[in-house]
């Protein structure tokens, strides 16, 4: 699943990056613009929920932001 939302994100990033540098969006991997940008809207959404679930700020310093390199 990491490995899954990793994906989607950076694939959110690169089109994020065409749009910024006036390129036009072109699709990373199998997948159209529509679908990758509507498995974001779905991820963010899922960690939306989560974080207010949490009922509390989440503590930032356990929650991984660097990609594994």
């Amino acid at each position: 699943m990491r490995s899954q939302n990793r994906q989607a994100i950076a694939s959110l990033y690169e089109l994020r990056n065409q749009a910024t540098h006036g390129g036009s969006l072109k699709p990373r991997g199998k997948k159209t613009v529509e679908a990758i940008l509507q498995d974001g809207f779905a991820l963010y959404v899922s960690a939306i929920g989560k974080l207010l679930d949490l009922g509390s700020k989440p503590d930032w310093k356990t929650v991984e932001l660097e990609p594994l390199g």
